[in-house]
């Protein structure tokens, strides 16, 4: 990983999307503010504008390779794989998995 990557999601995108409506190459849930009660105030946000805090996994360190060390981790041991783990979950006319899945 070779950018320091500042906005780190607590709810990754890879699940989001899955409660999302595409729109082209864009994911958008409805959402409404921690404060907010009112149905008229529930508006679409872009998963990319959600459940994430600037710099939540960024480790001190010289290099950016050891400050991204857990953003690293997370992306490629857990959200590469999410996607086809959620088929598997979802798809109703699986009865098994294989010791490849």
């Amino acid at each position: 990983m070779a950018d320091l990557v500042k906005r780190q999601h607590f709810v990754p995108r890879t699940y989001l999307k899955h409660f999302s409506e595409q729109s082209g190459d864009k994911y958008f849930i409805h959402a409404l503010l921690s404060d907010g009660t009112e149905a008229e105030k529930i508006f679409s946000s872009n998963i990319t504008n959600v459940a994430f805090e600037r710099h939540l996994y960024t480790l001190p360190g010289e290099t950016i390779e050891q400050q991204m060390a857990v953003e690293k981790l997370y992306s490629d041991e857990l959200e590469v794989h999410y996607d086809s783990i959620y088929k598997i979950l979802t798809d109703s006319k699986k009865t098994e998995i294989t010791s490849e899945e």
